[in-house]
């Protein structure tokens, strides 16, 4: 995870001249931005030194004029320039971008300049180029399987708590790796436990909320067990508590379609953890989905994505409601 490597050169005071921040994760993303918005503003003059930007409303002659203001009464200032436009894929408006150049080639010693952009960046951009050059580019990943059961104990560790065997891989497979939302499930759980140094399985289960994941989990359990009855009590569950169908829709999709992976690599021989590894599936997903891959052959595996896309096609032109074709996929899956 390269924001460990940043988070660590802040605390040690190594400060970039150009950072560019990129990636999926928003919420190391901005763990990441705050730690380093604190650090270069603890001042009493952080106001003065502290510059925000959107990119999508200024120019990149605005950018360079305010990278070259020079800090007051501290040794760096700091401009962040969210919805950066000059580093994607997309169409950028006609502005010269060679200000920004200019500034990239001989960036000023006196100012740290951050870029935020989208999720992906273009490399071949000659933007891309000059970052690389003098500062930094770091994509924002979400962590997964062992990585992932690491960064939830330590989030525990940071709050005292130590948490037992299975607490890691309990709330991955109950939440996934949205890290924003298992924080706040950690963050539960630690003042649920009070002045309990240990986090255990039970203390988990009884603060966890009934999640998107656990329930369509339970979905496909019911399904491996032909229980059409309960598999579409949990689908209107999910709608219940807020889930869009076309949601359900596509976490079943992915549901089944790991399955339909663990069956054919456990076929191959592979042990869980090699599952995990070659499919990249959370480890205990991968422990349950072998048990339900059990109840499945692979052609039924393979019919049962057919009868999901069916769906999605018949929703699409405009065939049919996408409940009632939810509930009748579900029966259907359900038929031996």
């Amino acid at each position: 995870m390269e924001e460990i490597s940043v988070l660590n050169d802040i605390n040690r005071g190594v400060i970039s001249l150009v950072y560019l921040f990129y990636g999926q994760e928003r919420f190391l993303l901005e763990r990441t931005l705050d730690k380093l918005t604190k650090f270069l503003t603890s001042g009493g003059t952080g106001d003065f030194n502290y510059e925000k930007l959107d990119g999508t409303g200024v120019s990149p002659a605005q950018v360079a004029a305010a990278a070259n203001v020079l800090p007051v009464f501290a040794e760096k200032r700091l401009v962040v320039v969210a919805n950066s436009p000059w580093f994607g894929n997309g169409k950028v408006k006609e502005d010269d971008p060679e200000p920004l150049l200019s500034y990239l080639n001989n960036p000023s010693p006196y100012t740290c300049l951050v870029f935020i952009c989208g999720e992906k960046i273009d490399s071949k951009r000659k933007t891309v180029k000059a970052v690389k050059k003098v500062g930094r580019i770091i994509e924002f990943t979400s962590p997964k399987g062992v990585e992932l059961n690491r960064w939830i104990e330590k989030r525990f560790q940071v709050r005292g708590k130590k948490a037992v065997p299975r607490v890691a891989d309990y709330l991955a497979m109950a939440v996934g790796n949205d890290l924003s939302s298992l924080e706040q499930e950690i963050e539960k759980t630690a003042l649920y436990v009070g002045a309990e140094a240990e986090v255990t399985l039970e203390d988990v289960k009884k603060t966890v909320c009934s999640t998107s994941n656990l329930t369509v989990f339970n979905l496909t359990d019911a399904v491996s067990r032909r229980d059409s009855a309960l598999g579409v009590l949990y689908m209107r569950e999910l709608v219940r508590n807020g889930e869009h169908e076309l949601k359900v829709l596509s976490l079943l999709a992915t549901q089944m379609r790991n399955l339909l992976k663990i069956h054919v690599l456990s076929k191959k021989g592979m042990g869980e953890k090699e599952i995990a590894a070659a499919a990249g599936i959370h480890p205990y997903i991968v422990k349950k989905g072998r048990q339900q891959c059990g109840n499945f052959s692979q052609e039924e595996l393979i019919q049962a994505l057919e009868i999901l896309l069916d769906v999605d096609v018949k929703f699409k032109t405009g065939k049919g409601e996408l409940l009632p074709l939810l509930e009748t996929a579900i029966l259907k899956m359900c038929q031996r």
